[in-house]
């Protein structure tokens, strides 16, 4: 039951899911650091539809800066294995919609499904700027193309470096995400 004024309930609500978020983007770091065959596809099955887009885009954001590290490094195919990697999560999350419902009941698969299509929309928009990135030969991560992006980066908490938070990046400007 809600007690005292609107404005302060929602306020407490507020930080409590900034609080919950926090927690669960810590575990995904720590579970994405522990387990040698950490499939993202599941753990999104298993997390709410905010936090399943939030790791996907930081996922990518990784992927594609990894990319740029190895570019840096002499290999030149880089990127192009990272959007080959890109294509083929984003066939397996339509084949997840493709085949159905496997050992859920309808009502779980509909929520599923909802969650699967918004990550597929935003990867095939992660999947068009790889293509736009290797089409025109992009391999400078100060390049205004990637830079344009917004980009989910995992950040340390300065006052504690076991915690982390999530930055949104679009060029200069970052905001905190939780």
């Amino acid at each position: 039951m809600c007690v005292g004024e609107v404005e302060d309930w929602l306020r407490q609500l507020e930080t409590h899911m900034q609080v919950v978020l926090k927690a669960e983007i810590n575990a995904y770091i720590d579970d994405m650091g522990k387990e040698q065959d950490f499939r993202i596809e599941k753990w999104i099955d298993d997390k709410t539809m905010q936090l399943a887009l939030l790791m996907d885009q930081v996922n990518w954001t990784s992927e594609c800066s990894k990319a740029f590290d190895d570019l840096e490094e002499g290999n030149d195919e880089a990127m192009r294995i990272t959007l080959r990697l890109c294509k083929q999560k984003l066939e397996n999350m339509i084949t997840k919609v493709i085949d159905g419902p496997q050992g859920i009941s309808e009502a779980e698969w509909k929520a599923l499904k909802t969650k699967t299509i918004a990550i597929i929309t935003i990867q095939v928009h992660e999947r068009d700027v790889l293509e736009d990135l290797v089409k025109k030969n992009i391999k400078e991560v100060n390049s205004f193309a990637w830079q344009s992006q917004l980009r989910f980066e995992i950040a340390e908490e300065e006052e504690n470096e076991n915690r982390r938070t999530v930055n949104a990046r679009v060029t200069d400007w970052v905001q905190e995400y939780s």
